[in-house]
């Protein structure tokens, strides 16, 4: 009975390594959907579904703002103002509108670019997606929505300064001669 054993145990220990061998090699197969695993496509995707809710919550807007309109007498203060809202509210419409359809085109760009790269990866056996590209993507996006107003991003450096008084500097005569 022990001869048995130690067979049995034998043939377990060697089917248990090839079965590890197996899988480890085993045959790779192409996602389907690879665009859910490029995090550009995901960020992308969720751009363009925020973009629709603003888009439909400026869309409700626009009847309370024409009723208020309706609402004021002719050639009056509040009238001329709330046609200004109006026309504000309304171009702001328009750019979101505009911003949402690009985020969409856009996401669907990817998706087609993240397909074409993962097929060519995957034919030469490398991992996807890039983290490099991720990260150049996000330097990208930071830099585009950076403030582009000076004087926010450029600290005050004379209130740092241990000798500014706070009074403008005094002009020299000899100078101005």
């Amino acid at each position: 009975m022990s001869f048995f054993l130690q067979n049995l145990t034998k043939f377990l220990l060697v089917s248990g390594l090839i079965g590890v061998f197996l899988t480890s090699i085993g045959c790779k197969e192409k996602d389907p959907n690879p665009e859910l695993k490029d995090p550009i496509y995901l960020d992308l995707k969720k751009i363009a579904e925020d973009l629709a809710k603003e888009v439909e919550s400026k869309e409700k807007e626009v009847p309370k703002l024409k009723n208020e309109i309706e609402k004021e007498k002719v050639r009056t203060l509040p009238l001329k103002l709330a046609r200004k809202k109006l026309r504000e509210h309304l171009d702001k419409l328009k750019m979101v509108k505009q911003d949402a359809h690009y985020a969409k085109i856009r996401a669907e760009k990817r998706k087609v670019l993240g397909r074409q790269a993962y097929i060519i990866a995957f034919q030469k056996g490398e991992s996807w997606p890039d983290p490099k590209e991720f990260e150049l993507y996000k330097v990208n996006r930071r830099l585009r929505s950076a403030d582009l107003n000076w004087n926010k991003r450029v600290p005050k450096l004379q209130s740092a300064n241990p000798n500014f008084s706070g009074q403008k500097p005094q002009k020299n005569e000899e100078n101005e001669k």
